[in-house]
């Protein structure tokens, strides 16, 4: 599902209708129903220093009182789609937070509960930034910036493109950018060694002592794709993307002498699903992060956890990874005074 953009020039607070969104149902006290946009126009977000704060917006904008931490909130730009596979309307917004001469963007991921809608997540995007572009397609949330290279004049205009895609986790907003999958299987390309990274990897089994889990059964079975992304360059960590039986995976692995492998933050979408696919999501889970190594022999995979085995065969190719363009910048968050922070909200369980 892809979500449409709506951007809010200065002076917007008159005009909010007649931009395309679908409405959605509102019920209240007798009132009319209200499109999505103005829900999300007077909606409750959290904001300030580590979102500790809340601000309700009244037609798209929030004064704090004098004194505090933040001056006034704006929505800026806005996105709806569904963000955790519930088939119902979640969104994306970014709001700007001034703070004196500082103006930061944050992004916040909304999620429709009947007939309410919940902060539940927040990302610190950085200071004197312009939104281009805000998406949601197939559960991520696409965001387009444009802002200066380190060390720019402020003064000078904002010459910068920077795109970069979240997955609301049960970690937070997470800056994902998994490897794209080419339309090769692996046995047309046997005649090259294999490598972790050159092909997505399909679970075949979990093996522990006499217990063994198939996946032949399933119609869509687990994959991992280990992408040679820039990470760490002092721990050379790069990063894991998946799909472990019913939610979408993205962590950190680092490979070492002797073919051992670590793998880390490992943080899940949100979806809810049946108890077969959350037992095995679960096995999953906990093998890989007990991994400590790893072998390839022909086409299969084997990761050796605490315990037991993950057994997987080789699918179709990844693309090997470019180099960034040099109009994008590298890193996920641009220098900033005020500190990011990834950590989720507390929500209400999604049934």
């Amino acid at each position: 599902m892809t979500g449409r953009f709506r951007k809010r020039p200065p002076g917007w607070r008159a005009a909010i209708a007649g931009v395309g969104l679908a409405a959605v149902p509102w019920w209240g006290c007798g009132e009319p129903a209200r499109t999505t946009e103005e829900i999300l126009a007077n909606a409750t977000y959290l904001a300030g220093t580590a979102a500790t704060s809340a601000a309700t917006l009244v037609d798209g904008a929030y004064d704090f009182p004098p004194g505090s931490e933040i001056g006034r909130v704006e929505l800026i730009a806005s996105a709806t789609g569904d963000l955790d596979g519930d088939e119902r309307t979640d969104a994306a917004v970014v709001l700007q937070e001034s703070a004196g001469d500082a103006r930061f963007l944050r992004l916040h991921a909304m999620l429709g509960v009947d007939e309410h809608i919940e902060d539940v997540a927040t990302r610190l995007l950085g200071d004197r930034l312009e939104v281009e572009r805000v998406t949601i397609e197939d559960g991520v949330i696409g965001v387009r910036l444009k802002t200066r290279r380190p060390g720019e004049n402020v003064e000078r205009p904002l010459s910068v493109v920077r795109r970069t895609r979240y997955l609301l986790t049960n970690r937070g907003l997470v800056p994902v950018n998994p490897p794209t999958v080419l339309d090769t299987p692996a046995s047309r390309s046997l005649e090259e060694p294999l490598s972790l990274t050159s092909h997505e990897w399909v679970l075949t089994s979990i093996e522990r002592g006499d217990w063994r889990q198939s996946t032949d059964a399933l119609e869509h079975r687990p994959t991992l794709h280990f992408a040679q992304e820039l990470g760490d360059p002092s721990t050379g960590t790069d990063r894991l993307y998946g799909y472990a039986g019913c939610n979408q995976l993205v962590g950190d692995y680092q490979i070492a002498e002797g073919a051992s492998i670590d793998i880390h933050g490992l943080a899940v979408t949100r979806r809810v699903c049946g108890k077969a696919a959350t037992v095995l999501e679960e096995q999953i889970l906990g093998a890989l992060e007990t991994a400590h190594s790893f072998s390839i022999v022909d086409d299969g995979l084997t990761i050796a956890f605490n315990g037991g085995t993950v057994r997987l065969r080789a699918g179709n190719q990844l693309e090997p990874p470019s180099p960034p363009e040099t109009n994008t910048a590298a890193a996920d968050e641009p220098p900033s005074t005020e500190p990011p922070s990834d950590e989720p909200r507390s929500a209400r369980p999604r049934t």
